[in-house]
């Protein structure tokens, strides 16, 4: 048997031009999975955030170090949607705002503002 190190079997995927899609909602220690049918996901490049909620849509600027993203206000469309996309949002909206630490493993993507987070994993 030969091992390989996980960094080179699945190499972390780079945080800039990545589509992530929303896996999980971090409420304190429990993660949430998110409702059927509904998609959310973030885009980051040329130091902006672009947001898909699961309902509406929008962007905010970015700045990125290895371990943080300082994120400015949120921008976001003002559309009504069913309530389980409007609980995904409000969770989203909650962790994308102000400084937010961010880690990456593979291609799982950890956002963590205090005691909310998201998780989400690269597009393939």
């Amino acid at each position: 048997m030969t091992l390989t190190d996980r960094e080179v079997a699945d190499p972390d995927r780079p945080l800039e031009g990545t589509r992530w899609i929303l896996d999980g909602i971090v409420t304190g220690d429990a993660v949430s999975s998110i409702p059927a049918g509904v998609t959310a996901a973030v885009t980051i490049s040329n130091g902006m955030m672009a947001v898909e909620t699961g309902c509406n849509t929008g962007s905010a600027a970015v700045v990125v170090t290895d371990t943080t993203l300082a994120i400015g206000p949120l921008g976001l469309t003002r559309k009504a949607c069913a309530a389980d996309a409007m609980g995904v949002e409000q969770a989203m909206a909650t962790v994308l705002s102000g400084t937010v630490g961010y880690t990456i493993e593979a291609d799982v993507l950890t956002l963590d503002a205090r005691d909310a987070g998201l998780m989400l994993r690269a597009a393939s």
